[in-house]
């Protein structure tokens, strides 16, 4: 399959990019030392461990790079189940911390991906990364899957704020995330973006719908 998109042509790559840079650095300098600085506390008080989670992904052209998180789980977290298969993390799921809990329920955790962003390693929206293990097997089992590719991934997408976020739930719920996210990426535009982000800006603020 040939794909194309708007995203190819350098003044839409640089509007993007532009975009990504300003809202990064606001988000950087007044938001994440808030967040950063109460999970510290908190970590000191109830949950001793590190604040920020790492996590090899693919990104652009399938170059691995490590995505940074709220660490929502305790410490240490148990990733893998005695067979080396990945744990996939839930809201109900009992390694979570209480403020963990919370942080995946907002998508708050999420936010130390603006430093991926400043890094150029990822955009503010996007196909979003899967774990490696996801990625290795359904980009076999699943025609296209490796166009998710052709884009930086993103903190959020069009996916994500369909419903499709979380953990992956079979073959047929990754299948649904690749329709959308090459849909985004042959249509991308301007306003697909405002929009997305302002639907998951109403996300993390608790407003369904």
């Amino acid at each position: 399959m040939a794909l194309y998109s708007p995203l190819y042509k350098i003044h839409n790559k640089c509007l993007k990019h532009a975009i990504d840079i300003v809202i990064s650095l606001l988000v950087i300098i007044f938001i994440l030392p808030f967040f950063y600085l109460f999970i510290f506390i908190y970590n000191i008080i109830f949950d001793r461990g590190p604040v920020i989670y790492k996590q090899l992904r693919y990104g652009y052209k399938r170059i691995p790079f490590y995505i940074y998180k709220f660490r929502t789980m305790k410490y240490p977290p148990k990733e893998y189940d005695i067979n080396g298969k990945l744990i996939q993390t839930d809201n109900s799921d009992e390694r979570l911390t209480a403020l963990g809990r919370f942080l995946r329920n907002r998508f708050l955790d999420e936010l130390p991906q603006f430093v991926n962003v400043l890094k150029g390693e990822m955009s503010i929206v996007g196909p979003r990364p899967h774990e490696i293990n996801h990625d290795n097997e359904y980009s076999g089992s699943i025609e296209n899957y490796r166009l998710r590719y052709t884009a930086l991934p993103g903190i959020t997408g069009l996916a994500q704020v369909n419903g499709l976020h979380g953990a992956v739930k079979g073959h047929g719920k990754m299948a649904e995330r690749l329709e959308l996210d090459l849909y985004y990426i042959e249509n991308w535009s301007l306003h697909l973006d405002i929009k997305i982000m302002i639907k998951t800006g109403r996300m993390m603020m608790g407003v369904r719908g």
